[in-house]
C-alpha cells in the first residue's frame, strides 16, 4: 500500500470503510520510524519527522531536529515542577470610625421687623410736559408750523416754496411732524384739498 498516493488512499477507503481506514492508518504511522522519506513528486524526496508536522530536503537536517527536539524534551523532565506556596496574607481588622459629633441646633431666626407701606409716589405734571417744546427760532420747522398757524393757514405749494422742499415731502412733513406737535399742546391739524387746483392746505382746527 503506497500511503504517499492519495488515489490509492481514497481507493482503500471505499473498499474497507472509514473506520478500517483509519485503524490501518494508525498501525502504518506507529509503525513508521522516526525519520521517513516522503515522495512529493515535484520536489523530489524529502524527509518527515515523526509526530510532527516538519519535513526537511534532506536526512541530515531531519536527524538534527530530531535530537534537537529529544534534548529539550530531557532537559524539561529534569526540571522540577515548581509549586506555589500560597501565602495568607494577615486579615487586618478595622477600627469602627468614630461617632460623629452632632452639630448644634441653629437658633431660631429674629422676625423682621414688618416694613413701613411704601407711599405711593405721585406723579405730578410738570408744565414743561404738558407744553409743547418750541421749534428751534429761525428752523424750517418753526417755519412751516408758524405759517400752519396762521388763521387762513397754509398751502402745500406755498409751504413748498418757502422751504425749498419737494411738495411730497412737505404734505409726510406736516402729516407726521406737525401734527404730533400740535397734539402735544391739545390741538389738532386740519388738512383739506382744493378740488379745484389739487392744492392741500394746512391749519390748526379751530
Amino acid at each position: 500500500m503506497n500511503w504517499d498516493d492519495p488515489a490509492a488512499r481514497g481507493e482503500l477507503i471505499e473498499r474497507v470503510g472509514i473506520d478500517e481506514y483509519n485503524r490501518q492508518m494508525k498501525a502504518h504511522q506507529d509503525a513508521l520510524p522516526e525519520i521517513y522519506p516522503v515522495s512529493t513528486g515535484k520536489f523530489g524526496t524529502v524527509y518527515a519527522v515523526k509526530d510532527t508536522d516538519r519535513a526537511f530536503y534532506t536526512r541530515k537536517d531531519a536527524e538534527a531536529f530530531l535530537r534537537e527536539r529529544s534534548a529539550e524534551k530531557t532537559s524539561g523532565e529534569n526540571e522540577m515542577p515548581k509549586t506555589k506556596t500560597a501565602t495568607k496574607k494577615p486579615a487586618t481588622v478595622k477600627a469602627a470610625p468614630a461617632p460623629k459629633a452632632q452639630k448644634a441646633p441653629k437658633a431660631p431666626k429674629a422676625a423682621a421687623a414688618p416694613k413701613a407701606p411704601k407711599k405711593a409716589a405721585k406723579k405730578t405734571a410738570t408744565v414743561a410736559e404738558t407744553t409743547a417744546k418750541e421749534p428751534r427760532e429761525g428752523s424750517k420747522k418753526a417755519l412751516v408750523i408758524g405759517m400752519i398757524e396762521r388763521a387762513s393757514g397754509a398751502g402745500r405749494k406755498e409751504l413748498a416754496k418757502a422751504t425749498g422742499w419737494d411738495e411730497k415731502f412737505v404734505h409726510g412733513f406736516v402729516a407726521w411732524t406737525v401734527k404730533k406737535h400740535l397734539a402735544k399742546s391739545g390741538r389738532s391739524l386740519e388738512a383739506t384739498k382744493n378740488k379745484e387746483t389739487g392744492d392741500w392746505n394746512y391749519k390748526v382746527a379751530a
